[in-house]
């Protein structure tokens, strides 16, 4: 078979076909002029003329907008309230300066005064040290210091003497009365069972620390010169003090003892 039949076989390629649509205007016919007779009406050519009015021209006013004028208010009020508003922060921004240069100039002063004050101190730590230091080594050759207070000797009374068994006359520290006070309690077992912080005063020490009575007047004086003082009659390790203390004769009192013996002899 040749080529040529095979070709004719093949369906050709489809054409696109475009339909041209062509708009047909049905032709106008010119327009011919048509005379119109016209006839002058004799009736208005009698007619008088009447004369012109003049026109008198009235200005327009505009309406206002009060809208507008209000717009307008406001505006201006918000400019004057910001200008009094700038005004106003700028004040305050002044004073918030000037509070802040205050605080500077405190707080340099301050740190001036936290100096001089760091260098005293410190300078009188270092004197203190050196006194103490010099006080120990000059200390340790010489002579003990000499007790004051309770530690001090003082005179005691004859009863004292007789009841401590020691000889009249002589000189005694308050602790050291106190420690034989005590040691002769505990040696009679003179503590009230069950409340060994009382004492119940045999003959003897009663004869010291005085009567029931005698201890309620004492507790009662003491009271008026120290309100915290609790007064009673019991005698206790707290007030056993307060009970030996006629029993220490003072500086001013033997002087005054001495020189009323040296007038009755």
């Amino acid at each position: 078979m040749s080529s040529t039949q095979t070709n004719s076989n093949v369906p050709s390629a489809a054409k696109k076909i475009v339909k041209r649509v062509i708009k047909k205007t049905k032709p106008v016919d010119d327009v011919t002029s048509v005379p119109v007779d016209v006839t002058p009406d004799q009736n208005l050519e009698n007619v008088p003329a009447t004369p012109a009015t003049p026109v008198t021209r009235v200005p327009v006013v505009e309406a206002v907008n009060d809208s507008t004028t209000n717009d307008t208010f406001d505006t201006n009020n918000s400019i004057n309230t910001v200008q009094s508003d700038g005004i106003d922060l700028e004040k305050h921004f002044e004073s918030l300066l000037a509070d802040i240069e205050t605080i500077r100039i405190i707080q340099k002063r301050m740190m001036i005064n936290m100096r001089t004050t760091k260098k005293t101190v410190m300078k009188q730590a270092r004197d203190l040290k050196k006194n103490r230091n010099r006080r120990n080594v000059s200390g340790e050759g010489s002579a003990p210091r000499k007790p004051s207070g309770f530690a001090q000797p003082a005179l005691i009374s004859n009863e004292l003497c007789d009841f401590l068994k020691v000889p009249r006359g002589i000189e005694m520290a308050r602790t050291d009365v106190t420690k034989k006070v005590i040691a002769y309690v505990k040696d009679h077992e003179l503590e009230i069972r069950g409340n060994k912080r009382n004492i119940e005063p045999d003959a003897a020490l009663e004869r010291l620390v005085g009567t029931a009575e005698d201890r309620q007047n004492r507790m009662q004086i003491r009271r008026q010169t120290k309100p915290m003082t609790t007064v009673t009659d019991a005698l206790t390790y707290f007030n056993i003090q307060t009970h030996l203390n006629p029993h220490f004769i003072r500086k001013s009192q033997r002087e005054s003892e001495s020189e009323s013996a040296t007038v009755s002899v």
